[in-house]
């Protein structure tokens, strides 16, 4: 078990001939939080834990199926949910998977009718975790199969724990078969039963245990300048309960936190109390960071965390375009852009963001429309035609003044109206015709 933060540990190696048959174990614990109301249970998931030289995505298999686990953080993968939790639970749950090195991985989590949940803070999860048992003078959860309800509630009255709450399947999130006990507090200690007896996970130990909550937490032992955690103890406490930071005595502030002058300054603090050293420590961080079009909102403003920043290049032109003319032009040949109108929406217009501004909407396939109905609408400022001189080719622009020609060309073939009866936009549809016309005998 993981003093530190009261983890089940299962790690063990077997070594074949070959690296190849080579299997690292871990463990996996079981993870619960409850919804912001506290009236249901929001996750009940697993976290298998991630070892120096795993990869940070594997696919595995077990008899509850196949997964692909993504590393979250410093030291585990992110939650998995099972279809039927319950079950797994009683019957144990075992996972295995190979990367692409052919490196061997398994996770395991015995079956069992009894779990129990502390808070999680100290290894950086909200909610509540999986332990091994109980511990003095801190929260706990309860997690038992209905069998079990009468001999749960006697083993908590043993250790001194207030009567808890019991909550059955119909509250939200517990499994089907399955009790939770809230509320548990234990407050004396308890010998162990039998070996192998399950209730001994129910027999908080005399052991104090230093307890770091809340803050930001950087990695393991370490947090975040300015931002540090409440340390707080857990286990069988005197009165003559002495702490010391640094070697200089700490006591008890109003958030029910042990403080001490210089215990939230930069660097690392030695922790002392009933004869054990804890260390942690406090690092500052330089803000600084490289800045990228995260986000790009396409008219000239893109997004990285929370800075908004604006780009000169790549700038589009937000327009709407009505949805039997998705084909825009602009005032430069070559500047063409088709949208792709969503199918599952049925609208007259849709918005379009387009990397030029553009003068006119054509519909795509003027020869096979009617004129009587077709129109060539101006979407954007009234700007004339610019003439180009190409002096040089280029495959991919001189395609793209091609078809800009083209589609123009067409709807002037066919003898397209423009929408408005704006004589200076039916003026400039004419050069616009005439520009193409031009173009297109210049290319051929």
């Amino acid at each position: 078990m993981d003093k530190a933060g009261g983890r089940e540990e299962n790690i063990r190696k077997t070594s074949g001939t070959d690296g190849l048959n080579r299997e690292s174990e871990a463990s996996i614990l079981l993870h619960l939080i409850f919804n912001s109301r506290g009236d249901g249970v929001r996750t009940l998931a697993l976290v298998a834990d991630w070892r120096r030289g795993m990869p940070a995505e594997l696919e595995v298999s077990g008899t509850q199926g196949d997964f692909e686990f993504v590393r979250l953080q410093d030291d585990r993968y992110q939650d998995v949910t099972l279809p039927d939790m319950g079950s797994g639970l009683r019957s144990g749950i075992e996972w295995r998977g190979r990367d692409a090195e052919h490196r061997k991985w398994r996770w395991v989590l015995g079956g069992r009718e009894l779990y129990v949940l502390i808070p999680g803070n100290d290894i950086g999860l909200s909610g509540f975790v999986s332990a091994a048992r109980l511990s003095l003078n801190q929260e706990h959860l309860v997690l038992a199969t209905m069998s079990l309800q009468k001999d749960v509630l006697d083993a908590l009255a043993d250790a001194g724990c207030p009567e808890p709450l019991v909550l059955d399947q119909s509250y939200p999130g517990v499994p089907p078969g399955w009790l939770l006990f809230r509320r548990v507090r234990p407050t004396r200690a308890v010998p162990s039963r039998s070996e192998r007896d399950i209730l001994n996970a129910l027999c908080p130990v005399a052991d104090i245990k230093p307890q770091f909550a809340g803050g930001i937490r950087l990695e393991s032992r370490t947090w975040l300048l300015g931002h540090p955690p409440r340390i707080q103890f857990a286990g069988q406490i005197e009165r003559e309960f002495v702490v010391k930071i640094d070697g200089i005595e700490a006591l008890l502030s109003d958030s029910q936190s042990y403080e001490a002058p210089g215990w939230d300054a930069e660097g690392t603090h030695e922790l002392w109390f009933a004869d054990q050293r804890v260390s942690y420590g406090l690092r500052g961080c330089k803000e600084e960071w490289q800045v990228w079009n995260a986000y790009d909102l396409g008219t000239g403003e893109s997004i990285c965390g929370a800075y908004c920043h604006h780009e000169q290049l790549g700038r589009r032109w937000k327009v709407r375009v009505p949805s039997q003319n998705p084909v825009l032009v602009g005032a430069e040949p070559g500047q063409i852009f088709i949208c792709q109108p969503r199918q599952d929406l049925h609208t007259a217009t849709g918005l379009a963001l387009v990397p030029f501004e553009p003068v006119w909407a054509l519909p795509r396939n003027p020869a096979h429309l009617d004129k009587r109905h077709a129109r060539v609408v101006p979407v954007g400022a009234i700007e004339p035609v610019r003439q180009i001189r190409r002096t040089t080719r280029h495959r991919g622009r001189d395609r793209a003044i091609a078809e800009w020609s083209r589609v123009i060309a067409d709807a002037g073939r066919k003898g397209l109206a423009v929408s408005t009866g704006n004589e200076q936009a039916i003026a400039l549809w004419r050069s616009y015709r005439a520009e193409a016309k031009r173009l297109w005998k210049a290319m051929r």
